[in-house]
């Protein structure tokens, strides 16, 4: 679905999405979408909520749309906390994803707590961050491109 860039209001959760659905573009309009990245259909590949009112979080169970390509959360309605959850649902689940180059972008939403460094047991948003971006520890998980808000 594409309704990007309209006059759209969508009001919903990402676990209403139909199951087949792969798209979902309602960037830059009044839409407002809550939920976790864990209740993302199986197949959904690009998710694109940016600059909306969209209050997304990581969820408590793994991610089950295990092909995501692009995760655009930037200028939206999320705090710290949330921005948080997402980064450590993304590591806790870093070898489950299967597309060769995964992104997200969180810019312009909260500041990720901690500090972006390797660490050998990351405990931070911002040490999972780095451990998404390079997998020092060779685990051999896919690599992601993160993009979010500096300090």
């Amino acid at each position: 679905m594409s309704l990007h860039s309209t006059q759209s209001v969508i009001t919903g959760a990402l676990s209403d999405l139909p199951t087949g659905m792969q798209y979902l573009y309602l960037n830059s309009t009044q839409s407002v979408i809550t939920g976790a990245l864990s209740d993302l259909p199986t197949g959904m590949l690009r998710l694109h909520l940016y600059s909306t009112q969209s209050v997304i979080t990581g969820g408590a169970s793994a991610i089950v749309a295990k092909g995501i390509q692009l995760i655009r959360l930037e200028n939206t309605s999320l705090d710290q906390a949330k921005v948080n959850d997402i980064l450590t649902r993304l590591y806790t689940d870093r070898t489950l994803f299967t597309y060769a180059t995964p992104e997200l972008n969180i810019d312009g939403t909260a500041i990720p707590s901690g500090t972006y460094q390797y660490s050998a047991s990351p405990s931070t948003a911002l040490e999972y961050a780095y451990a998404l971006e390079h997998d020092d520890d060779s685990e051999g998980f896919k690599l992601w491109d993160i993009t979010y808000k500096a300090a």
